[in-house]
């Protein structure tokens, strides 16, 4: 039914016939003369158009006498509007663009429009493609790491199958508190709350848009502290496309080819389509720290990693009014776990995912309507595999997680005010197994849970004075349900789990009223202050409420009783210029957290078969307090050189906790919240010159509590935080022939080790060279 509607939108026009005799044709170019290809140039009256060629050359025949309004736009330009008169003689033009003089922080680029961010009275950090491509780091999670108030569990690098990327401090290794999206789709699981970074491929990024704190009514669940969001290229050449190859370290191969192009009819319509696919493997290294591998511990070898990914966008629009796109992403990898005994790969991971949106957009002067439909699929599956003192484990993790939703915007222009309102759903669910091949243990979990949203939003600009007010509501409603976790057929070492099962488990209806409030007032193009307010909601997770395991020298619980948890953040901040293009940018928050959600020790342990572990569980905390200060420095000299530095100080502590037996429980009052630092800071250049672009980027991460109890680790560590560390990296790209470069990238270049909460440590120096081909 999509492939007829397609093929119908795009061949329609070409039946289409006029019998007009007049002729509009030129060159689009900059200032300097340089042709711009893939600038569209389009009649307003007709709604037709066309775009420019390699050469910037455009033509559009066919038309009447009269007078007619040429609109002239072109990606990183300022559109041009050119009234002309048509007398039965056709027209040549010479039409020459501006280029937008555009600070990084001042624009983000959201699909085929700019949405300048300075309105909005919060902190919104914006990614521009330029600086993500200019990025020393590996993946996406780490690029994220040099931004303030951004807080990266990412210790593998490429090889982690788990990066965490949390904001303002809630949380060191719970992704769920922070919103990811991509094209304004969600992207974190209702099982987990978990984030497949992997997924998302550099090639493929236009800008990413990071708002911190929960601002803004339009999200919801999960947008605790802040947002990121992933914005997608949207092809502007007829033809165009890359390919990319490159080898590094641990003897490790990567390739991807993008190709893209766009199609514009007569009439004004045009059809874009865009097609990418990407691989990655690598042997890997011993995650293992070197003092805790026995001699005989032949079973420890290097993680791997084995990936493919592919994604397909196809767009078609009608006129400047109308728009239905469809994007469909595939993503498959194995990553090992570091372990192997008799299987061919050893322990391992994988994640089979299928991720797919279908969007319509409406918009004219003062209306627009904005409706998406997603589904992510992803099969995860672990194998792990273990021997200890001649007894040998093998079984098998089979999760089957489902997303599904929708989304319908509407947006409303009258006078000083932009009205906002939407309505959400979201679909989650997972159906997992783990089966043991050397015993005869079945054990299950499942959950579903469905949430439903409603916000209104004001945004109202008083241009005269210069200031903007936000208003928002936004309602909230969460209900759980079909949950369950079984044993069957228990043997000795796991016949310990049939005590805490429950195969079914009650329904939960939950809901919320979350207002937002932010005013800012701006004194001049560079200076402003802004203060808001806003309340944020997070329903449990279905691995919180459903799943209880075992883990690394521990056993956790599932807590069917949990509760939602709420967060109230107050913002204040600053942004001003000393020097003509230095700009300093300031924030402080306080955020209380109210029944957070937090893994605590119940006191109690297990006899778990082989040893006895202490036992923890998800449970809500009264509250939690956190509050930071974000400053951040951005020197910009020209368009060859410039440089960042920003520092954040943060503190996570819990404030108020009841416990539940005083004679069992510990008391975690004024306890700080695990791997979170308290200090981050981070600095970087980049120079464009004529041999070279060169970046250059360093980050020091501060301390972090290992446990709950803010105590000496005894059994492994011997500490009671993980030690702080500095990161540097650097860049060099070469382009020797048209089309063609070079790129070498040098990560942790003085090879600074550091481990991570299951104590892994990190892949140390990593070297890789690149070959790329942009035609």
């Amino acid at each position: 039914m999509i492939r007829n509607l397609f093929l119908l939108f795009l061949f329609f026009p070409l039946f289409a016939v006029t019998q007009n005799s007049c002729k509009i044709s030129g060159v689009v170019s900059d200032k300097t003369e340089t042709s711009l290809s893939g600038a569209n140039v389009f009649i307003v009256e007709l709604k037709k158009g066309s775009s420019t060629n390699e050469n910037g050359e455009f033509s559009i025949d066919e038309f009447n006498d009269g007078k007619y309004t040429l609109k002239i736009s072109h990606l990183g330009y300022l559109p041009e509007r050119i009234d002309l008169e048509v007398n039965g003689e056709n027209l040549f033009l010479k039409i020459k663009l501006n280029k937008k003089n555009l600070t990084l922080d001042d624009v983000t680029i959201i699909a085929d429009k700019y949405e300048y961010v300075k309105k909005i009275p919060s902190r919104i950090k914006v990614i521009p493609v330029e600086k993500i491509e200019n990025s020393s780091e590996q993946n996406m999670a780490d690029i994220l790491s040099n931004i303030s108030g951004v807080n990266v569990d990412n210790t593998l690098g490429i090889f982690s199958s788990h990066a965490v990327v949390s904001l303002r401090g809630l949380s060191g290794t719970d992704q769920s508190r922070t919103l990811v999206l991509i094209d304004d789709i969600p992207l974190n699981k209702s099982d987990g709350g978990s984030v497949n970074w992997n997924l998302i491929n550099n090639e493929n990024i236009e800008a990413i848009k990071i708002i911190k704190g929960p601002g803004s009514a339009k999200y919801g669940s999960n947008a605790m502290g802040g947002v990121i969001n992933v914005i997608t290229k949207k092809p502007i050449k007829k033809f165009s496309g890359n390919i990319k190859t490159s080898y590094g370290t641990y003897n490790t191969f990567s390739g991807s080819m993008n190709l893209s192009g766009i199609v514009n009819s007569k009439n004004g319509d045009s059809f874009y389509w865009n097609i990418m696919g990407s691989a990655k493997k690598s042997d890997g290294y011993i995650t293992e720290l070197d003092e805790y591998i026995e001699v005989n511990d032949s079973i420890i070898v290097p993680v791997f990693l084995d990936e493919v990914g592919s994604s397909l966008k196809l767009a078609y629009l009608f006129n400047e009014k109308h728009s239905i796109e469809f994007f469909a992403n595939f993503f498959d990898d194995k990553r090992g776990n570091g372990i192997k005994v008799f299987d061919d790969y050893g322990a391992f991971s994988e994640h089979d995912t299928w991720f797919s949106v279908l969007k319509y957009k409406y918009k004219n002067k003062n209306f627009n309507l904005k409706s998406d439909f997603f589904m992510l699929d992803e099969h995860y599956q672990r194998i792990y595999e273990y021997m200890k003192e001649g007894e040998y484990l093998l079984y098998d993790v089979d999760s089957k997680r489902h997303e599904l939703g929708a989304n319908l915007d509407f947006t409303l222009t009258k006078n000083k005010h932009t009205f906002s309102s939407g309505i959400m759903y979201k679909h989650g669910s997972v159906d997992a197994t783990d089966t043991y091949y050397t015993s005869t243990d079945l054990i299950s979990n499942a959950g579903k849970m469905n949430i439903y949203a409603l916000y209104f939003q004001d945004e109202i600009d008083f241009k005269s004075k210069n200031i903007q007010i936000n208003i928002g509501l936004r309602l909230d409603f969460a209900d759980f349900n079909d949950g369950l976790f079984s044993v069957k057929y228990p043997s000795y070492s796991i016949e310990f789990m049939t005590d805490f099962q429950d195969t079914v488990i009650n329904p939960h209806f939950w809901n919320s009223i979350s207002p937002k409030l932010s005013i800012q007032k701006w004194f001049n193009d560079q200076t402003r202050v802004y203060f808001s307010y806003g309340k944020g909601f997070k329903a449990p997770l279905l691995d919180d409420m459903c799943r209880t395991s075992k883990k690394r020298n521990s056993f956790r619980l599932s807590n069917p009783e949990l509760k939602p948890e709420t967060v109230d953040n107050f913002e204040i901040g600053v942004d001003y210029s000393i020097f003509k293009n230095l700009t300093i940018k300031q924030s402080a928050y306080y955020s209380i957290g109210k029944d957070f959600m937090y893994i605590i020790s119940t006191g109690d342990s297990v006899n778990m078969g082989y040893k006895i572990s202490p036992i923890y569980i998800i449970d809500n905390i009264s509250k939690v307090h956190i509050y930071g200060l974000e400053t951040d420095l951005e020197y910009q000299l020209n368009e060859s050189f410039a440089g960042y530095l920003n520092y954040t100080y943060n503190i996570s502590q819990i404030k108020k906790f009841k416990t539940k037996d005083s004679e069992a429980d510990e008391d975690l009052n004024n306890k700080y919240l695990t791997n979170i630092p308290n200090h981050k800071l981070a600095a970087g250049l980049i120079w464009k010159n004529r041999i070279a672009n060169i970046s250059l980027s360093a980050k020091y991460i501060g301390s972090r509590w290992i446990n709950d109890l803010n105590e000496v680790d005894d059994e492994y560590l011997h500490t009671d935080k993980f030690s702080a560390y500095v990161i540097c990296n650097a860049k060099l790209k070469h382009e020797f022939y048209t089309g063609f470069s070079v790129v070498v990238n040098l990560n942790n270049i003085f090879d600074k080790i550091y481990i991570n909460n299951r104590f892994q440590r990190c892949p140390g120096r990593y070297i890789s060279g690149q070959i790329i081909y942009k035609f």
